[in-house]
């Protein structure tokens, strides 16, 4: 009798265990479409087998926080999730809706992809490449932010916009930003450590705050002609040893080059204004030429520059300037007029 008792003790576990797991591994499938399009039914997704699959036609539905997150976050579904397939007839994939799926190791996006939302993959930490579809007009905010082992990325032409932070802090190595792009957000590469070569689009007219903060691979860079302002933190951390500013930048903000390899630098006469510590710790530049349209210095300027012998200066008066630009630069007060 104990050994029957037993073994429907074991039975009725064994029966747990497999109804367990049944339901584990049977398909989920939610509406994730626009809502306004019949209550979000134009978009569905299944999960089945580790694949999240988007299919339907239109646009994907925006989420956000505090209540307001996709149904395979809700439903606690993120770490079942390996892979993410988006067909060809989604045309928007929503805000957030991938955010922190970190067990995602592979993502397709269908050719009928226009638009991907803010912060759409941000924190998919495992997913090593993306191939962005021709039809891909705009990647917005954040998309792929904090997606630590993205190495690899491919930027159709006929985007036009990317937004802040979109690559941010990812394990990119290198990256070509076609000519379509007009408008680039702040930040868009900061902190890419492992990142050595960026081809910039000639469209452009700013570098923004941050884009290349802490790039410290970059071992060159090509500003296009069209840039007009270099915004603060712009190359920060740089490891190029050379630049060319271009002869339309009317601006260089606070921290632009601050802590770069610089041995040189050329300030055009089209600079009216060069921000605060903007080649501060720039400890290799040994040389400087300041042209004759710049109106304003800021602070420290070329703080700890500490080889810096040379400041050449193109202005045929000299120019007021806070007493601090060279602190602690042994040529202080060393200028040469031309």
């Amino acid at each position: 009798m104990t050994n029957f008792r037993t073994f429907l003790r074991i039975a009725a576990l064994s029966l747990s265990i497999a109804v367990g797991t049944t339901q584990m591994t049977k398909a989920q499938t939610w509406n994730c479409g626009d809502p306004s399009v019949n209550g979000g039914a134009n978009v569905t997704a299944t999960l089945s087998g580790g694949t999240l699959t988007i299919t339907g036609s239109g646009a994907m539905a925006n989420y956000h926080g505090e209540g307001g997150e996709s149904p395979w976050f809700r439903n606690g579904y993120l770490d079942s999730i390996t892979s993410i397939v988006i067909e060809d007839g989604v045309t928007t994939i929503g805000n957030i809706a991938f955010t922190a799926c970190k067990k995602a190791i592979s993502a397709t996006i269908g050719n009928g992809v226009t638009t991907i939302g803010t912060n759409s993959f941000q924190a998919c930490e495992n997913l090593p490449s993306i191939i962005l579809p021709n039809g891909i007009i705009s990647i917005g905010d954040g998309a792929f932010g904090l997606c630590r082992k993205l190495s690899s990325v491919t930027i159709p032409d006929g985007v036009t916009s990317i937004g802040n932070q979109a690559f941010m802090t990812t394990a990119l190595t290198s990256v070509i930003i076609p000519n379509s792009v007009v408008t680039m957000g702040y930040s868009t590469f900061y902190g890419c450590s492992n990142l050595s070569s960026a081809t910039l689009p000639d469209n452009i007219t700013s570098i923004r705050s941050g884009t290349f903060c802490g790039c410290k691979k970059i071992t060159s860079m090509i500003i296009p002609s069209g840039v007009t302002i270099i915004e603060k933190d712009a190359f920060g951390g740089c490891g190029f040893n050379s630049i060319i500013i271009p002869n339309n930048v009317d601006t260089i903000g606070n921290q632009a080059f601050m802590n770069t390899a610089l041995t040189s630098v050329i300030i055009p006469n089209s600079v009216t204004t060069i921000g605060e510590n903007a080649f501060s710790y720039c400890r290799d530049l040994t040389s400087v030429t300041i042209g004759n349209g710049v109106t304003t210095i800021e602070r420290m300027v070329f703080q700890e520059c500490g080889k810096l012998a040379l400041v050449t200066v193109q202005w045929k008066e000299p120019l007021s300037v806070p007493d601090d630009v060279f602190q602690r630069v042994l040529t202080k007060d060393r200028y040469k007029y031309f």
